[in-house]
């Protein structure tokens, strides 16, 4: 598809699920989804967050 926008980004904390943490990450704002952006690491233990849970995300009211 030619004609996507690419997506919001937003900052939001995001469980790590190799050192049992919650981090600060980009995640990408979608109509339907949000996800963590892809190829990010863990600032604590440098995992992966791609597979990540979204626990805290700030919306506007």
């Amino acid at each position: 598809m030619t004609n996507m926008k690419p997506a919001a980004t937003s900052t939001a904390k995001v469980y790590c699920p190799m050192c049992t943490h919650t981090v600060v990450a980009t995640v990408e704002l979608q109509p339907k989804h949000t996800h963590v952006k892809a190829g990010q690491k863990c600032p604590r233990c440098s995992g992966s967050l791609d597979a990540g849970y979204i626990m805290y995300l700030e919306r506007a009211a």
